[in-house]
């Protein structure tokens, strides 16, 4: 018997090209799936961010609000009193039931008026990210972008 005896099957069989086919399939459509749900965190934790840096800017616009009114005003008049009118208490604008919104193009700080701030009812606008004529702004008229 000869113990070196030619091999006439060298290669892959066709089972074998599609169990590694197979293989390959499922790790490359894992790692997609992986890579579509960084990106979505990825853009869902840049929209908290933005929208925590809105809150802090607009929180940081009544408490200078606050001051200016508050305790800039020393002439008897009572400045919390008019801080506290101005942003409608006791039953009106941010002390309702709807909540309310500050107009940050109109907004200023020492106005007793409080006509930059109102009431929303039941329907609170949201602010846009508005991108049209060079403007990177958010806004309530730009064109919502999420």
């Amino acid at each position: 018997m000869n113990k070196y005896k030619k091999q006439m099957n060298k290669g892959f069989t066709i089972v074998e090209a599609m169990v590694a086919i197979f293989i390959l399939t499922i790790s490359v459509s894992s790692m997609l799936g992986i890579t579509a749900s960084s990106a979505a965190s990825a853009r869902y934790s840049n929209n908290e961010i933005t929208a925590n840096y809105l809150l802090q800017e607009a929180i940081d616009s009544i408490r200078n609000s606050r001051d200016t009114i508050a305790f800039q005003i020393k002439d008897g008049s009572g400045g919390w009193d008019k801080f506290l009118e101005r942003y409608g208490y006791p039953l009106d604008k941010c002390f309702s039931t709807g909540g309310c919104y500050l107009s940050m193009d109109t907004f200023k700080v020492g106005d007793l008026t409080g006509s930059d701030i109102s009431n929303c009812g039941l329907n609170c606008p949201y602010l846009k990210y508005d991108d049209t004529g060079g403007n990177l702004f958010y806004n309530y008229t730009g064109v919502a972008k999420w």
